[in-house]
């Protein structure tokens, strides 16, 4: 077997950057890492600072972690090992900063939703194993609810209203040309697709396992469908839900995602979703569920404008929050009060059931409005509360 021949020294230095950014906490993927190899090989550099700027650009530092790049850069090129320590303790302060803000003890919420944290956590989660036995009894009457649409395709049916080309002329070369009875097709109904796009954000730590289990049972009892997650970064788990056993479709979906309980960047991340045109091609028709609370940090322009294209493709949207369980429940941030006109329902996404009941439901506008969270005016003031069952 022949060995490829090892690669030049400075190449393994710039090669090796990428496992420093990954010992540190900071993301850098291998194809970043390549990225970065190629592009100082494209470059030709100079100088020392022409490598800065290509490793800049390639792996992208946020601007809070920019000061821990800077001294890892100067650490692995230069060996300025002290700056790293130093840079590494200002980073971990405002890292606990942040999390004190994100505390659930503390309970506060901005109404911009500023509390709301950007830092990318790249992390692997475990799941434990977890019996869904009431879940599979109600995947069995999922798929004669869903709602259905008309494909092209069609069947032999003596009260359909289509003329069936095939049989009618098969007819016609039996008789000689003389055609007792057009032979007449139904067009087919078939389930609508189903896409689910799930919050795995720390804000959404505690319910992310119950929301993966009921991502299974639908994969495996409904048609088509596909479940995306997103919470810095954009990952799809269908491929990993599709298998039988819970436990092993669960621990494939812990390895096909980077990013649990981390920050949250959901106009990114929906924006990402709609420039793959074979993603948005699958949201085109489709019953389109958003479990998230919503909370999106800074300009909401980006998030607003997602949810509005997506709300366009999809055949309905229906958003549900966590946060609606309480009776007195009322989105506070700018992002979710622009997006309401675009939803066709925004639900309790507290608990599986409440999520079953709107599969279960979704093809009856008027059933489902018994589960939604309506908006009224009282008082001059938008509030929402649940319409009565």
């Amino acid at each position: 077997m022949m060995r490829s021949p090892p690669l030049p020294k400075v190449a393994r230095l710039v090669a090796a950057f990428g496992g420093v950014l990954r010992s540190h906490g900071l993301p850098a993927t291998p194809d970043q890492t390549i990225a970065f190899l190629r592009g100082v090989i494209l470059l030709g550099p100079h100088g020392i600072r022409d490598i800065y700027h290509a490793a800049a650009a390639t792996f992208g530092p946020e601007p809070e972690q920019r000061a821990v790049f800077d001294a890892l850069f100067r650490t692995h090129f230069y060996g300025d090992a002290a700056e790293v320590a130093s840079a590494m303790t200002e980073s971990q302060g405002d890292q606990h900063a942040d999390s004190d803000a994100l505390s659930p003890e503390r309970g506060t919420q901005s109404s911009t939703g500023e509390v709301a944290s950007l830092a990318e956590l790249l992390k692997e989660r475990r799941f434990t194993d977890a019996h869904g036995g009431p879940l599979r009894d109600w995947g069995r009457q999922l798929l004669q609810r869903l709602p259905r649409r008309r494909s092209f395709r069609t069947r032999p049916s003596a009260h359909g209203s289509v003329l069936h080309m095939r049989r009618s002329l098969r007819q016609l070369v039996r008789n000689d040309g003389d055609i007792a009875r057009p032979e007449m097709a139904l067009r087919v109904a078939r389930p609508r697709k189903i896409l689910i796009l799930i919050d795995v954000s720390g804000s959404m730590k505690a319910l992310t396992q119950d929301y993966l289990r009921f991502c299974h049972t639908v994969v495996h009892h409904a048609g088509d469908v596909a479940v995306f997650t997103f919470a810095t970064r954009l990952s799809v788990i269908t491929p990993a839900l599709r298998l039988r056993k819970p436990s092993a479709a669960l621990d494939a979906a812990s390895r096909a995602v980077d990013d649990w309980d981390g920050g949250t960047r959901i106009g990114p991340c929906l924006t990402k979703f709609l420039s793959v045109p074979r993603y948005a091609g699958f949201a085109a028709g489709a019953v389109v569920l958003v479990i998230s609370d919503g909370i999106e940090r800074g300009d909401p322009s980006e998030f607003v404008k997602a949810v509005r294209r997506l709300s366009r493709l999809a055949w309905r949207l229906v958003w549900a929050t966590p946060l609606a369980a309480d009776p007195n429940f009322e989105p506070k941030t700018r992002a979710m009060l622009q997006i309401l006109p675009a939803l066709d329902a925004l639900v309790d996404g507290s608990c599986v059931q409440s999520l079953s009941r709107v599969l279960l439901r979704v093809a009856d506008p008027v059933s489902l409005r018994t589960i939604q969270v309506t908006s009224r005016v009282r008082e001059g003031r938008l509030f929402f509360e649940f319409a009565p069952k």
